[in-house]
């Protein structure tokens, strides 16, 4: 029987502090990303060095990493099956909502 490995997120998907799949990634003014909570957590205990590289930090500057966070909205959308086997359903916000409500005629 083939065994089944479990799904490994790709390795710049993983926050290298909180060790897990990052949602709203954030890089650091030496250019590495981290979850924006736990590099805020980080920062609020005053450490000024990258928690990565050690570097001393400049600035606690965080920029959003759109690229990464695209690409791992697009893994996490490809590789989270339904109970059906199907592909997940497109989540509610992400759908334009209907300019004008649809009216029911009573006539």
């Amino acid at each position: 029987a083939m065994e089944v490995l479990p799904l490994l997120e790709p390795e710049e998907f993983i926050c290298p502090l909180s060790d897990e799949l990052m949602a709203n990634p954030y890089t650091t003014a030496v250019g590495v990303s981290y979850e924006l909570t736990a590099i805020k957590a980080w920062f609020s205990k005053g450490r000024m060095v990258d928690p990565s590289t050690k570097e001393a930090l400049q600035t606690t500057l965080l920029t959003e990493n759109k690229s990464l966070k695209a690409k791992i909205q697009a893994w996490r959308r490809d590789n989270t099956p339904t109970d059906d086997g199907r592909s997940p359903p497109i989540p509610r916000e992400s759908r334009a909502p209907r300019a004008f409500p649809r009216r029911v005629s009573t006539s």
